[in-house]
């Protein structure tokens, strides 16, 4: 072979062998701009929901009732993780049943002309357990009656804990998903509704607390009455 001359198959090998690095290279950087934007969209979620936490720090006190706990719970959700509707279910007399207490985010006239009365779930949901119906998932019948009743297309839903067993039931979601300014719901939402619901039941406990604080001083206070008045009267018989 002369001098600076190149033979056709060595040249082909050459460049298979160069497209196979710059495909390589292709692929990590595509792996490396998954993970960049993966990681962005977890701090963006925790610093989210640490915004609704602070918020409602703020608001709750020992003091605040549970109707202004749900609805102020419910308006921190949507305005603060990029939800488009929330609603708050309390529990009826049925099992496993539940009706709506407060929503947020919908248009005025969608309960008045789409009355929502009650809606069952197939099982009883605890502390740790949720829902989560996105574009992957396949939703249940309990979840197609979320879906139909609160227009709520995806959708993450706790349940909010308090003495061993749900007081309410938060569900929050998008009536649609469409990258990246509709993110898909995953388990970070789920995380985030988590956090914000413990924080409730937190609240609620410390209401409790101080109420059987109360009662115990009431308690106190009125057995201290009751022995003047028994020690008063014994003085007066002697």
């Amino acid at each position: 072979m002369n001098e600076g001359f190149y033979d056709e198959d060595e040249l082909k090998k050459e460049i298979a062998y160069y497209k196979k690095q710059l495909d390589q290279r292709s692929g990590q950087m595509m792996r490396h701009d998954l993970m960049i934007t993966s990681m962005r969209h977890s701090l963006k979620q925790k610093n989210d929901v640490f915004a609704v936490l602070i918020t409602l720090q703020k608001k709750f006190t020992v003091s605040t009732a549970f109707e202004t706990l749900l609805a102020e719970t419910v308006k921190a959700i949507t305005t603060n993780l990029g939800m488009n509707r929330t609603v708050a279910l309390i529990p009826c007399e049925g099992f496993n049943t539940y009706r709506l207490s407060h929503h947020y985010g919908y248009p005025s006239d969608f309960f008045s002309t789409h009355r929502v009365k009650e809606i069952e779930f197939a099982a009883q949901y605890k502390a740790g357990q949720h829902f989560l119906v996105n574009k992957k998932t396949l939703p249940d019948e309990t979840c197609k009656k979320i879906q139909t009743e609160f227009g709520l297309n995806f959708f993450v839903g706790v349940p909010l804990i308090h003495n061993d067993k749900p007081a309410a039931f938060i569900l929050t979601g998008r009536t649609v998903q469409s990258p990246p300014f509709s993110p898909v719901l995953d388990k970070g939402d789920i995380d985030s509704l988590t956090a914000i619901t413990s924080m409730v039941s937190a609240v609620l406990q410390n209401q409790k607390s101080v109420q059987l604080e109360l009662q115990k001083t009431e308690v106190e206070k009125e057995n201290e009455i009751i022995t003047a008045q028994r020690n008063l009267l014994e003085q007066t018989l002697n």
